[in-house]
């Protein structure tokens, strides 16, 4: 809004983003994990035969993964990196099979007892990590020779480091093709994952997630995975004493990227307008109904991304987001930057630092802003 001064707190917001994203050990041990993985892969004779591709997806590719959670006895759970793995099965192959031939070769590498089937994968436990093997059945021949590329090509840049610091890992350099190219058929057609629950094979898309994700931020300035992260912190910051009660990981960032504008001028004015653009888009369905939200790339797909969240789940979020949108107005518009610190530490707790008193002007103290006009420069690095 012209002429209103807000509470940006720009050196708060980057210290609160360094410190809810993953540690550099947690890094580098997740990406040791996939890479050995994905290495196996590629020196087994068995799998080879039915080899096509793989890469990486989930929270960890797209760089909105926050720092794992504490478990009950206060130590770090481990970090979660998933794996598409492309293969040239036929669906005549039950789900049930088909990851149950992931296990066995899974433990046949890394022992007896370290790999789980789940509903639509099979979980590798090690000592610091979980690695999430996902199988696809056979895609067409077209795309075969295009996912084939783009998994060697980010194979190569992922072997960098993985230090926060570093450029290289950059969201926008590791899809490599857009859909934009002439080459864009290969994007653009859904993958099929086993579901042992449903006892079917399911469209999966995770490319266009990927591809949504490096747009947004594009269009965001290189900040919407600040946002996202912010808003997943809060939302395990606010629920985490309530069991399932609340969405899970994914599905907070795929409404973070419906919602949260393109244009905003500091990380506090685009998360306050996330949470007020959720609040109100969910509005009319709240008590007795709720959204439907199709994943990326699958509009027409009868998915949906919060599907197993309960009327009362949702009920008790929306209340959440209801309370949360107007604790970051009363922030963003607070008189001083030490009433703003107080409500962004309420709201996403001891990881957001209080500002340190200060007997200048407010708007300044904080790094505030007179309307929309001013600029902030954003935070570089791996992880925008």
């Amino acid at each position: 809004m012209i002429g209103t001064t807000y509470q940006t707190l720009n050196k708060e917001f980057d210290e609160f983003d360094r410190l809810i994203r993953p540690k550099a050990d947690i890094l580098k041990a997740a990406q040791r994990a996939h890479l050995d993985v994905r290495r196996r892969i590629g020196n087994d004779s068995e799998i080879s035969r039915v080899h096509v591709a793989d890469f990486l997806q989930g929270s960890y590719a797209r760089h909105t993964m926050v720092e794992p959670p504490l478990d009950e006895h206060g130590d770090p759970e481990k970090a979660d990196v998933d794996i598409i793995l492309v293969t040239s099965i036929s669906e005549e192959t039950t789900p049930q099979q088909v990851l149950e031939l992931t296990r066995q070769w899974l433990e046949r590498e890394y022992g007896e007892g370290t790999a789980e089937i789940q509903s639509r994968s099979v979980k590798l436990s090690l000592p610091d990590v979980e690695v999430d093997l996902v199988p696809t059945s056979a895609p067409s021949e077209a795309v075969k020779a295009s996912l084939k590329r783009y998994a060697d090509e980010t194979a190569r840049m992922e072997t960098r480091s993985a230090d926060p610091g570093d450029d290289v890992l950059d969201p926008d350099e590791v899809f490599g093709p857009s859909r934009a190219s002439a080459d864009d058929q290969w994007t653009q057609e859904p993958l099929r994952i086993p579901d042992v629950y449903a006892h079917c094979w399911e469209d999966t898309h995770p490319l266009a997630t990927l591809e949504f994700t490096v747009d947004k931020n594009r269009r965001c300035d290189r900040r919407f995975l600040r946002v996202a992260r912010a808003l997943k912190w809060w939302r395990r910051q606010t629920f985490k004493t309530d069991g399932n009660k609340h969405p899970k990981s994914y599905p907070v960032e795929h409404m973070a990227g419906d919602h949260c504008p393109d244009d905003f001028s500091s990380i506090a004015e685009g998360l306050t307008l996330t949470l007020e653009g959720l609040r109100d888009a969910y509005a009319d369905y709240y008590p007795h109904s709720k959204p439907e939200l199709p994943p990326r790339g699958l509009n027409q797909s009868k998915a949906d991304v919060i599907s197993r969240l309960t009327q009362e789940d949702f009920n008790a979020f929306y209340e959440g987001l209801r309370d949360a949108a107007t604790l970051a107005r009363n922030a963003l518009e607070a008189a001083t930057p030490e009433d703003a610190g107080a409500c962004w530490h309420t709201m996403l707790g001891e990881k957001f630092p209080k500002p340190v008193s200060t007997s200048r002007p407010a708007a300044r103290a904080a790094g505030g802003f007179v309307g929309a006009a001013a600029s902030q420069t954003p935070v570089g690095g791996r992880f925008g």
